[in-house]
Parts: C-alpha cells; structure tokens; sequence
C-alpha cells in the first residue's frame, strides 16, 4: 500500500512538470525591423553646386546579388559562410531602399537639373546604375561592417557607359549592436555616393564647356576633393586569415608570433593562437612559434578573403607521465637538446605534467625543431644519467614519449620510457583494478608461569583491498572492496577470528560539465555500499553461565552451563546503504580535494540471529535479537582526501549523516570512516584505522573503533 500511494505522488509530480512545460505561457521574440534614412548632416558641403548641369538623370533599382536581395540582415561568419538573422529584417527591399537614398543624395547636390527614380515618359539623359555585391557584418569576436558596390552612369542616347566606380570598405563596429549595424552601412553608402557624385561632377563640368585658366583651378580643386574622398573610403581594407593548425588533435592552447617582412612595416607584430584563424591585411609575413620561439615559418603570404594554412615545418612532442597502474602523475622535467654537430646537451626548457586530478587538463603539446633531446627528472645536470629519457623528433611527426615512474622512489624514480605510438596506450588502455594485501605478524613467547611450559602466541592482521575505477565520459564508476581479517592462536585456547569486517563501496558518477573549468567535477551520483562479516562472532567466558535468548519473532532459547555463546552468525548484521543526489568536488591541489554530496538516502540492516546483551533475569543472562530496521531520508556526506602528502602520508576521511524521514524516528544517524596511513619505507607503513558511529536509536553514546599497526604491503 505504501508502494503505491509513493508511486501516485511520483506520477502526479510528473504529470505536472509535463503540463506545466507544455501549456505554460511562452515569451515570444519580437522581430525588428530597421530602414535606410536619409541623414541630411552626412552631406558634404563640398559637392553643392547654385547651378546645375542641365541633364537628366534616372537612378534605376539597384541589382542586388541574389545573397543580399532578402529581407533578413546577412552575418558572414567565414569568408564562404554566411547566416540570416532570424528577427532583424530590414524593413524594404535593398533595390528599393539603396537607390532612394542615392536619389536624395545626388538631388541634395544640384548636380543635375533633375534626378528621379522615375520620370515616367520623359527620356533622361543619363542612367545612374548599382550593382550591390556586399552589404553585411563580418562576425568574429571585431564584428565589422563591409559594403562592396559599383556604380555606372550610362548615357541615355548610346547605351555606352560612360562613368564607373568599383570600391570595397570595411568598417569596426565599435557597438556590436544592429543599430550601429545600420548605422555604418548608411554612412559609407552615402560616402561612396559622395565619390561618385563628384565624379560625376567632373565629367559634366569637363564636356560641358571649354575649360579656362579658372575652370583649370577650380577642376584641380575638383580632383583633391575627389582624392581626400577616396583616402576616406579607403580607412579600412579587406583582410585574410592565418590558421596555424597542430598535428597533433588537441585543446591545448598556445600562441604565436607574426611580423611583416615588408620594409615599412617593421614595427609590425600580431599574436595568434593555435588553432584559431588570425586576421591579417594581405602581405607577406614570417611566423615565429614554439615555446622558444625557435621554429621559424618564412614567407607566409596572406591573400584578400582567403585563408592560408602553412605545412608543418616542425615537430611535436607530448609527454606522458604515470605510474605503474597506469595513473597519471604530476611531476616537473626538463627538457635538453643536442643540436647537430653537438656532443653535449643544452637545456632548452622546464615543463610540467598533468596528474591524475588535473580534470580535462589537455597535455603539453611541445612544437620543437627536428633534433635529438633528453628528458630529465627531478632536476639536476643532463650528464648526472640518472632519471632521463632521449627521443628523436622529426618534421611533421608527432611523437608521444611515455614515461613510467615510481613517484615514492628514494633516490630514483624512473621505471620506463619510449615511445608507444600515441596516447592511446594512456587514454584508453589504463589500468582500471589495482590491488593490495596489507599483512602484520606477531609471535610471542614467554615462561613467566611455568619454566617448563611456556606460552606462546601467534597472531596475524590482514587486509585485502581491490579498486576499480573506470572513466567513460561523462560516466565515472568507482568500487573498493575491503576485507579486514585478524586472527589468533594462543597456548591453551583455541584459534579464534578476533578482526572480522568486509565493505563494499560502489559509486557511479555522471559529470555533463567536464569541459567546464569550474563546474567539471559537478554532477549527480548513485551509490550502494555493503557492510558485513564472513565469521560467526563468539563470546567466551571464563567460568560457566546459563543463558537465555530472546527473538524477535517471541521465541525463547535457554543455554545452561555454557562458557561460550555465539552471538552473531556469519553476514548478519547485513547493511545496506543506497542514495543518489548532487555531487561536487572541491580540488585545492593534485593530491587534496574535498568531496560534498547531496540527495536522498536509505539504510537496510538485516539481524537475523544477532544478539546482544540486555541484562540479568534470575540467574540467567539475557541476550536480545535485534530487530530489522529499514530508513529512508536525506543523506549528506562529506569525503576529505589527501594523497601523498610530503611523501609519506595518506588521509582518507568520510563523514556520513542521514536524517531519517520517518515519523518514529527523525534522530539523525552519524556515521565518520577515518584511515590514516604513514609510509616509513616503500612496502612498510604505519596504519591507523578510526570508525565513529552515533545512532541513538541503537545506542545512546557515541561508539568508536580504534586500532592502529604496523603492516606490510603487497601490491598486484
């Protein structure tokens, strides 16, 4: 029944989210639109003429290329890739609107006796014709405005064309609004109306008279204006693209170095980044690239509207550093080179390796010029040979170098080195189970209570630990399995299991954001964890008792004259422990980090046949099967870990509470794991192990289990 009435709740929540997303109200986006005005401050005072020419001019639609010819505003993201803004149009047709603008231009002018767009049966004397080639923003992170037009002025009576303007412009857009947009597109369409005017000026002022000493001045002045309009036109010029791509398919970032070979340009620099095009003004120009700017690209020449990609004329290597299971490792090297000719080596560089907790940290791709280098860690001189590694690289050629240490080693940590092909061996081959047995021994003997019989003891600890990790993006699954066992065989007793403790924890993380630098180690988990025994648990006595066991189920049980009693049969007390919810780790360094989880939480412990002690009843003691309890609520842990610290120690904490949502019982329940290991040489260690429990539903005081030894270490 209870079941049931959860799924109702569930179904109904569901039922709600879905109504709510369907007919909830949505917001709809407004479209714009944005027209070509005539601004009567743009014209240049310049041009006005008291008489006119008496000709008559016809501006005819302008013929639009079929890209433009569209109410929606164009972006060209790429010199061969464009998109239409879906709610920015223009308000009339471009062969409509552009020819407007220049008739009241031209009118504002009094260049020609009459200028129209149409003088019905009236024959003009000229046509004043357009060709819109472009009219857009050119997108990129300095959004600009381009305009490329032509005019023709064609003479009525010949058909001839007897005037022509062809010119292309560029313009910032400082605002990177549509206004702005519309803005600078007008200003240099009516700056390039501007030009042809006076042109047009010109050439009527030039058939229709013949020219005297003051007509000669006046035209030269006629030209200069003509010239400081052009130079105006001519403020920003079409550019190309540089795209330095690496062979080697990766998000690592670095840049590059560009300068102009031309002679008056040698101030001339630009900074780029790998993989990302760079826009230059057409020229030639040298790369400079590499950490040490020693790979140097010559004549790289930068064409109008096109894009150059350069061959590769260096080479790359990538290190990989990590241990024998496979787990990557942060540690610092050096790099040297041998140049040709050269019996020594000359260091070149310092680098650093990604480790293990360096999320979705790309590796250091190093662009180098061909040539023979060593790898040396852990500092010191190339000639110290110790701790290196030497690799050949070539042009054009990735290498991956890997490289196997052992970061505990005392005075070398080198295992392995060469080069595998690429990283597949690292990305895709790692280790995902690593395994350990923990042992610890004590024999002791000893005559102090019979010279001719002593005592003699024997005891053994062992621990078993096996992890796998598995990390499938953007899925991460983490097991431990951990079996602690003790045992002891004394002169005069018996062999007895005095350690007997197994865990089991699974945990399944789902981490969409990787790629995000600060919210990568958000997501959601689902985890299950078993906590059980695999022996019975006795109690021995000295001295014979008589007993009584009380079940749950209200039976009875009497032992009489009884100097051991089994208390716990092997697996029970069975606990259980599910919960999902959000997940967050907080990485302070590569070997510290602070896990916090959040979410909904359950607890199964199972007790069948386990017994505790609850008082005396006459002459018998009185042993209590506990009962089964089974609770749900919100769970929040908190996981502190740190790694290596210093080279010796190893901290593991986890601090559970769940607050049960029960209505019998809301006390939280408290539960702190602590393991706390010390390395004194490579396989031994000093261990210490602390468990806290509160349930005050189970005990009113705060429970502990403490112990601490020295163990030997067995890694597989």
């Amino acid at each position: 029944m209870k079941t049931i009435k959860i799924l109702s709740y569930v179904l109904l929540l569901a039922t709600t989210v879905i109504l709510t997303g369907c007919f909830g109200s949505s917001q709809r986006i407004p479209i714009k639109y944005y027209v070509m005005e005539y601004y009567q401050s743009s014209e240049n005072q310049h041009l006005l003429r008291r008489e006119s020419v008496p000709k008559i001019l016809e501006v005819v639609d302008a013929n639009v290329s079929r890209t433009y010819n569209r109410n929606q505003i164009v972006v060209r993201e790429h010199f061969s890739q464009v998109t239409y803004l879906p709610y920015d149009l223009w308000a009339n047709r471009l062969n409509d609107a552009i020819p407007n603008l220049i008739t009241q231009r031209l009118r504002a002018y009094n260049i020609f006796q009459r200028v129209d767009r149409d003088l019905g049966e009236l024959v003009p004397d000229y046509y004043l014709e357009s060709n819109i080639l472009n009219f857009e923003m050119i997108g990129g992170e300095k959004a600009q405005a381009y305009i490329n037009l032509e005019f023709f002025l064609r003479d009525a009576k010949t058909q001839q064309i007897v005037l022509s303007y062809r010119k292309s412009q560029l313009k910032d857009l400082k605002d990177g609004s549509i206004i702005f947009l519309v803005q600078s597109l007008n200003e240099m369409l009516m700056l390039h109306t501007d030009v042809f005017a006076a042109q047009c000026n010109d050439f009527l002022l030039g058939i229709s008279q013949e020219p005297t000493s003051s007509d000669l001045a006046q035209k030269r002045n006629r030209r200069q204006l003509i010239q400081d309009l052009i130079e105006q036109t001519d403020s920003d010029q079409l550019y190309g693209e540089l795209l330095i791509e690496l062979i080697t398919k990766t998000d690592y970032e670095k840049q590059y170095f560009v300068y102009s070979n031309a002679a008056d340009q040698s101030d001339f620099r630009e900074t780029g980044e790998i993989g990302v095009p760079l826009k230059l003004p057409p020229g030639d120009y040298c790369v400079f690239l590499g950490d040490t700017d020693d790979v140097v690209i010559d004549h790289v020449i930068i064409e109008p509207n096109r894009r150059t990609v350069p061959d590769p004329q260096w080479s790359e290597l990538t290190i990989i550093i990590m241990d024998e299971n496979r787990n990557r490792v942060r540690m610092t090297y050096d790099i040297y080179i041998r140049k040709l000719g050269n019996q020594f080596y000359s260091k070149l560089t310092q680098g650093i390796s990604i480790g293990e907790d360096d999320v979705n940290e790309p590796d250091k791709v190093w662009i180098l010029p061909e040539g023979n280098y060593m790898i040396r860690l852990q500092g010191g001189s190339w000639n110290d040979l110790r701790d290196f590694t030497t690799v050949r690289t070539s042009i054009g050629e990735p290498q991956f170098l890997t490289i196997v240490v052992n970061p505990q080693g005392e005075r070398t940590v080198l295992i392995g080195a060469g080069v595998l092909g690429d990283d597949y061996h690292t990305r895709w081959m790692r280790r995902i189970h690593t395994g350990a047995i923990h042992l610890n021994l004590s024999v002791a003997s000893n005559n102090t209570v019979d010279k001719d019989q002593p005592t003699r003891s024997f005891s053994m600890s062992g621990q078993f630990d096996n992890q796998i990790d598995v990390n499938l993006y953007p899925l991460h699954y983490a097991s431990r399995s951990l079996y602690d066992v003790g045992m002891n065989l004394t002169t005069g007793s018996d062999f007895r299991i005095d350690v007997d403790d197994y865990t089991l924890r699974n945990t399944l993380l789902f981490l969409p954001m990787e790629n995000d630098p600060w919210l990568k180690t958000l997501g959601f988990y689902i985890r299950g964890d078993l906590s059980t025994h695999l022996f019975d648990e006795t109690v021995f006595f000295t001295d014979s008792r008589d007993f009584i066991l009380y079940k749950v189920s209200g039976d009875s049980l009497i032992h009489i004259n009884q100097d051991h009693l089994r208390t716990k049969i092997a697996l029970f007390p069975l606990t259980f422990r599910e919960g999902a919810g959000l997940t967050y780790r907080f990485v302070f360094s590569p070997s510290a980090s602070i896990g916090i989880r959040s979410g909904l939480g359950w607890k199964q412990e199972y007790n069948q046949r386990n017994f505790h002690y609850t008082g005396t009843q006459d002459t018998y003691e009185v042993y209590t099967e506990k009962a089964d309890v089974i609770t749900r609520g919100v769970e929040s842990t908190l996981i502190f870990s740190v790694m290596n610290l210093f080279k010796r120690l190893t901290i593991n904490s986890t601090f559970d509470v769940l607050f049960p949502m029960e209505t019998s019982d809301r006390k939280p329940k408290l539960e702190n794991e602590n393991r706390i290991n010390i390395r004194l040489l490579r396989n031994v260690s000093i261990d210490l192990k602390a468990n806290i429990k509160y349930d005050q539903s189970n005990k009113d005081y705060v429970i502990y289990d403490y112990s601490s030894f020295v163990r030997l270490s067995l890694f597989y």
